[in-house]
Formats: C-alpha cells, sequence, structure tokens
C-alpha cells in the first residue's frame, strides 16, 4: 500500500484521496483529520437513492460512521474496485467477491435481469438495467412491500373491497407508486366496521330518546345549536362584564373611530362587521331578549331558537321573548347527547352504510383472502432486497470515492475545474460569475452564522419554470470574494445556472456586507467623499431650483397684479424697464454668485500662495496615499480573516479545520470573464453632450488653477478687482 499523503487545502492539511486504496484507510484515519463529521444529506447534489443508503439511520445527516461503514460493506462483496476510479455506473460480475454470501445472490438476480431486457452482454450490468428492471417489476405481484392495489388483481370482487378498504382507510403506498392494502389496512377497516354497527346500535336502543329528542329533526338542532354557541358565550360573558363594571358598556360599543373605517357602501364589509358584533347590547341584567334589536346577522337563526327549537328542547310554550345563561346552558344540555354521539362516530365509514353488509364483511372470508394476498406479495421481500444491494453495488462504484473527496477531504471546493458536490451551481449578476453558492434552508439561522465568515453574502430567491409549466423555487447564498461591489444590493437581479445548467431567475433578498478585495478599500474613502459631495451638491441644487421657481412664480403674479392695476402715473418708469428688473436682478445676482465662487477659488490660492506646485502635489498624494494605505491595511486584516469554514458550518456542516479564503480562491469564486483574444474593440455609444461639456469645464478649472498658481500678479490683480 502506498504512502499517506496530506495536502494544504485553504491552510489545513487534509487526507488526498488519490484511488480506492486510499479509501480503505478511513478507517484508521483519526477523526480528528476528517475534513468534515456531519453534513446534512439536503446540501449534496448526488443521486438520492445513493444519499438514502448512505444515510442508514435516516435523519438526516451523513455521518463519518456512515461513510465507513458504506467502504466496509462494498469492499466485502467487491473484490477488483478499479471502476470505482472513473465513477462507472457499470457492475463487471467478475469483479464480485464469490466468498461473501450475498454476491451469488446478486450474480443470479442480475443474470435474471439481464435475460429479461434481453441484454447480449453477460458480464455486466448498468444501474439503469436494474433499474428498468425493478421499475417494471414493481408494477407486479409480488413486489415485496406487502402491500396489493385493485389493478395487481382480476377477481373483480376482490377488486371492489381493496377500493373500498381504500377509500376508507386511504391505504398504504405500493412500489408501484399506486395506493393498495396490507393486512394493517385490512385489520383497521373490520374494526372500524365493526365499531359503525355498534354505533349505530346505539340510535335504535335504550338511548335512542337521549340521542334524538326531536326526533328527525335534531341534527337540524344540532346544527343551530353549534352555529350560535360562540357567539352566545360571548354575550353572556359581555353581559357579567357590564354588570361588574359600569364603564365596560362603553367599552363595548364602536367608537366613532372604528365605525369611520367601516366602508358602508361595502355588504361584504357590513357584514364582516356584523359577524364579530355581538348578538345583542349587553345588559347587566344578563338576558338575551329575542323580540329585541337583535344583529341582523344571526337574526334568522336566532329566530329559529326563540320559535322552534329553544321552546322544545326547554319543553315550554313558545315563543321564547328572552333567553338567560342557564336557560342556553339546558338547551345545549338537551342536545348533548346526540352531539356526543355524533362524535364518537367511526371515520372511514359511510353515513348510510348499511350496517347487516358491514357486519357480513367483516366476519366474512374476505378480510383473510386480502390478508393472504399481503402475505403472498411480502414474501418476496427478501428478493426485493436483493434488488436494493445490487442498486446499492453500483452507486457505491459510482460515487463512494467522489463523495469521499467532498466529506473527508474537500479537494473539489479548491478546483476551479471540478464543483464540490454541495456547490449548488453558478450565479451570473453585476458581470461576473459567481461558483460559492450553497443552498439555503433557514435564511435567519444561516445568516447569524455566516455573517461571522467575513464574507461578502449575496442571499437569493431562484425561480424557474419546467417544461410541463411546473414553477420550482430554492434559496441560494453566494459568496462575492472578488472585485467590488458594484451595484448588488437587494432587488439586483441577476441569472443562475444549475450542475445541470438549467436556468434559474435570480433575486437578490438580503446581503451581508463585507469588504471584498483590497482594491474596494484603497478606494472606499474617495468614493465615501465622491458620495457625499454629490450629495451635498444635489441637495444645493433643489434648493436654488426651489428659490428660482419661487422667484418665477412671485415675478409672473407681479406681472399679473401689474397688468390689472391702473396706468402708471407721469415721470413713472415704462412697463418694458420695470419688467426688465427681474432679468437685471437676475444678472446681479448672477453676478454676485460667480463674485463669490471666485473669491472662494481667490482665497484657496492665497492659503496655498506659499506653496510651490510640486509641494502642493506631492501633499494631496501623500493625503492620498496615506488614506489608501491605511484603508487597506484595515481591509487586509479582515480579508485575511475570510473563513471559509465558517460559511460552510453555516449550512450545517461539521467540521474540523479553519480553512481561509486565500486571494487565488477569492479570485477563483468570483471571476469576471475578460474580452476574448482578437476580438475587435469600438467605441458602440459615444459620450454625452453633457459629459463631455462637465469634464471641459474640470480642465478649464484646473487649467486656470494652475495659471493663477505660476503667475502671482494675476492671482493679486483678480484679489484686488473682486475687492478682497
Amino acid at each position: 500500500m502506498s504512502q499517506q499523503t496530506f495536502r494544504n487545502y485553504g491552510g489545513i492539511f487534509q487526507f488526498h484521496l488519490s484511488g480506492p486504496e486510499d479509501l480503505e484507510r478511513i478507517d484508521e484515519l483519526d477523526k480528528a483529520r476528517w475534513a468534515a463529521t456531519s453534513i446534512p444529506t439536503v446540501q449534496f447534489n448526488c443521486d438520492p437513492a445513493f444519499l438514502a443508503f448512505l444515510d442508514t439511520d435516516k435523519d438526516g445527516r451523513i455521518r463519518l460512521y456512515d461513510l465507513r461503514a458504506a467502504r466496509r460493506w462494498y469492499w466485502e462483496r467487491v473484490s477488483v474496485r478499479s471502476a470505482m476510479e472513473v465513477g462507472s455506473d457499470t457492475l463487471q460480475l467478475g469483479h464480485l467477491d464469490g466468498s461473501h454470501a450475498e454476491t451469488a445472490t446478486a450474480r443470479e438476480l442480475a443474470e435474471l435481469i439481464l435475460t429479461e431486457v434481453g441484454s447480449e452482454v453477460r458480464d455486466r450490468i448498468t444501474l439503469a438495467q436494474v433499474r428498468t428492471f425493478r421499475t417494471a417489476y414493481a408494477q407486479t405481484m409480488p413486489n415485496g412491500d406487502g402491500v396489493v392495489t385493485a389493478a395487481q388483481v382480476e377477481d373483480a370482487e376482490v377488486k371492489a373491497a381493496i377500493e373500498r378498504i381504500t377509500g376508507s382507510t386511504g391505504g398504504a403506498p405500493d412500489a408501484s407508486g399506486e395506493v393498495g392494502v396490507g393486512t394493517a389496512e385490512v385489520a383497521a377497516y373490520v374494526e372500524a366496521a365493526r365499531a359503525f354497527v355498534a354505533w349505530r346500535a346505539r340510535a335504535e336502543g335504550e338511548e335512542a330518546a337521549a340521542i334524538f329528542p326531536l326526533g328527525d329533526e335534531t341534527a337540524a338542532a344540532a346544527a343551530l345549536v353549534d352555529r350560535l354557541a360562540a357567539k352566545m358565550d360571548q354575550f353572556f360573558a359581555q353581559c357579567a362584564l357590564v354588570a361588574l363594571e359600569e364603564g365596560a358598556a362603553a367599552r363595548l360599543q364602536a367608537s366613532p373611530e372604528q365605525l369611520a373605517e367601516l366602508d358602508v357602501n361595502d355588504p361584504a364589509a357590513i357584514e364582516g362587521w356584523l359577524g364579530k358584533a355581538s348578538l345583542a347590547r349587553p345588559e347587566a341584567d344578563g338576558v338575551l331578549h329575542l323580540d329585541g334589536a337583535l344583529n341582523p346577522h344571526y337574526a334568522a337563526d336566532l329566530r329559529k331558537l326563540a320559535e322552534d327549537v329553544g321552546p322544545r328542547l326547554l319543553e315550554v310554550e313558545g315563543p321564547l321573548t328572552e333567553l338567560k345563561q342557564g336557560d342556553w346552558s339546558a338547551i345545549k344540555g338537551a342536545i348533548g347527547s346526540y352531539l356526543s354521539w355524533m362524535a364518537d362516530r367511526p371515520a372511514g365509514i359511510p353515513e348510510d352504510a348499511d350496517p347487516a353488509e358491514l357486519t357480513a364483511f367483516a366476519d366474512g372470508p374476505m378480510p383473510g383472502r386480502l390478508e393472504a394476498l399481503s402475505a403472498e406479495d411480502a414474501s418476496v421481500a427478501e428478493e426485493v432486497e436483493q434488488f436494493d444491494n445490487l442498486e446499492k453495488l453500483i452507486l457505491y462504484q459510482q460515487g463512494l470515492l467522489e463523495f469521499a473527496r467532498n466529506f473527508v477531504e474537500m479537494r473539489y471546493l479548491f478546483d476551479p475545474h471540478t464543483p464540490a458536490l454541495f456547490q449548488e451551481g453558478t450565479l451570473v449578476i453585476d458581470g461576473r460569475k459567481v461558483n460559492l453558492c450553497m443552498k439555503v434552508v433557514d435564511k435567519a439561522g444561516h445568516k447569524k452564522i455566516a455573517a461571522k465568515s467575513l464574507i461578502f453574502l449575496t442571499y437569493l430567491d431562484l425561480e424557474r419554470k419546467d417544461a410541463a409549466g411546473k414553477v420550482h423555487k430554492k434559496q441560494v447564498v453566494a459568496g462575492i470574494t472578488a472585485g467590488v461591489r458594484g451595484g448588488i444590493d437587494v432587488g439586483k437581479r441577476g441569472v443562475f445556472y444549475d450542475r445541470e445548467d438549467l436556468e434559474w431567475d435570480a433575486i437578490v433578498t438580503d446581503v451581508e456586507v463585507n469588504p471584498i478585495s483590497l482594491w474596494e478599500a484603497m478606494i472606499a474613502p474617495f468614493v465615501k467623499l465622491r458620495d457625499t459631495i454629490a450629495a451635498r451638491i444635489k441637495k444645493a441644487a433643489e434648493a436654488q431650483q426651489a428659490s428660482a421657481e419661487a422667484g418665477m412664480n412671485k415675478a409672473a403674479d407681479d406681472q399679473v397684479a401689474a397688468a390689472k392695476s391702473p396706468p402708471p402715473a407721469a415721470g413713472a418708469a415704462p412697463a418694458q424697464q420695470q419688467q426688465g428688473g427681474g432679468f437685471q436682478n437676475a444678472l446681479i445676482g448672477g453676478s454676485i454668485a460667480f463674485a463669490a465662487l471666485a473669491s472662494a477659488g481667490a482665497l484657496v490660492v492665497q492659503v496655498f500662495s506659499g506653496i510651490t506646485l510640486g509641494e502642493l502635489v506631492a501633499i494631496v498624494l501623500g493625503i492620498v496615499a496615506v488614506l489608501m494605505a491605511i484603508s487597506a491595511f484595515i481591509a487586509w486584516l479582515r480579508l485575511r480573516k475570510r473563513d471559509l469554514s465558517t460559511y460552510l458550518e453555516a449550512t450545517g456542516f461539521a467540521l474540523n479545520g479553519r480553512m481561509r479564503l486565500n486571494r487565488y480562491l477569492a479570485s477563483t469564486f468570483t471571476l469576471k470573464p475578460g474580452i476574448p483574444k482578437g476580438s475587435k474593440l469600438e467605441q458602440g455609444s459615444p459620450t454625452g453632450t453633457l459629459e463631455k461639456v462637465i469634464a471641459g469645464l474640470v480642465i478649464l478649472v484646473l487649467i486656470v488653477a494652475v495659471v493663477l498658481w505660476q503667475r502671482p500678479d494675476w492671482m493679486a490683480a483678480l484679489t484686488a478687482a473682486l475687492g478682497m
């Protein structure tokens, strides 16, 4: 056996699985040397049957011991394991270990399948052949699960019995995908049938008078009482409150503000309001006056109670004009036997079922016949188990080594060409391809842990529609590890390609902001300065615009007023001159504003007049360099702490080491494709006129500043002209 190899992945040395011979060593590998010891099955993009075979305790997690047990199980049955290297889905029958008791059965089953599917090749079998034959086998009876469907029998009487039982009990799933019955369902139906017969007998014996106090009308009366029960309890409770607290009556009435919110033109809204309101106005005497003002929503039921049901149940002359809480309790008590009897009704048997027929079925031969069929079906369970074993052999050969390379070690997480089994796919957003994407089950819980990874996290909702029109949805998290944030924020849309290259619509629903790169950190202060200046300029411009609009509106109002006023007296200024005053004022205001700006510029120049241009440039560059250096250093401290382990642990991984996100990995997880070599570049969208003007003005200002800097005499003249 070759020497063991450990490779450095993300800062920790992990056991390198070069082939099946290394997989054999995982039993002796110290638990603390595994990359992971437990991972949720939901995170793996594997064949579902493969994961089901691995997860022996069905707890939704693959653990260290599960992988070890799978390795031993496969080793015991296969002596030649070279096919694991390529992950082949074809099992060579000659590779089976003949010394194991189960391999002979597996070989016989494989040969049977090859015969049934008409294969000319007899020394190997594929996963597709096993599954195709197994699907066809499951449609017939027996298929090993002890469940018999109506489609699997020919006897019409048996078919009818199976359909009756499945309709009553819900049945049990068969391996064929249909619903059938087993011994448990047959026994449950027989028990329910006998219980129903006994239940119906109570209504025809000594209890009949108590159960049906109103004869055939008892059911309708019980339904009426049931509809009013909650509102009656509410009314009498409110009456008790009014009797105890004097101010309660006012609180139980709707306030003007509450009524103002009610749409009095919407019948549905009014009905909804009345449905929540009391049956009548609660009074301290605790009496419901049935001949008084009643809630219209319940008026019909209350009249029925007062005129018919109430008097008969209370055995008094009707109609009832008032009802006290004791009377209501007596009404409920009178109907209580019926309600109790109905509550005892066995589920699953139609109300109009014939008791005699049910008794004949339960005591007849049919239950025994169905149980015999179920036992016959279950008798081949061991044979069906061999289907599982044969499928498991091929699946383990195909995927066990690759799975271990994503569990014992995590080589593919650090391989830009081969995605790890727990990577969901690639996100294309903001001109970048992001590969560090994983499935998210609980976003709040994930974010609470993943935020500690110091990686810039983007949570996205994915949605796509398949060919049948069915909409599929899921949620992923993408780690942005290189470049700058750009336009990535909540609401940003992108496209997601899963491992099968299926396209999903993606929309950002949440972000966890952290530094992405040194460059982003270095320019951050200047970006912030730019945004601050832009915001202030925008604010000032908006204020100036509002002031100008107000002035224009005032001028317009003045002109209208002037047009309506009498002609000016002799010697007054002409109208044109008065109207032109606004323009003159604007010019004066503009001149003042320009002078103020020029003065401010001159003041700045005076402040730095004792410094040469070279010294000024050096000062500015020095300040810029210091700011960039400080920002870069702080970002570097955070960037070097970015932790892939925490990112994985947020999705339920149990890891043994801390894997850092280095620069190389960052550039492979998030990359911006370049322009293909040899491509011709053209300016397809010329710069707009406004942008050119602004750029020209900026350049002009810089030129003027340099000239004034070099010519102090010009600067002095400008200062004197401005009166400074």
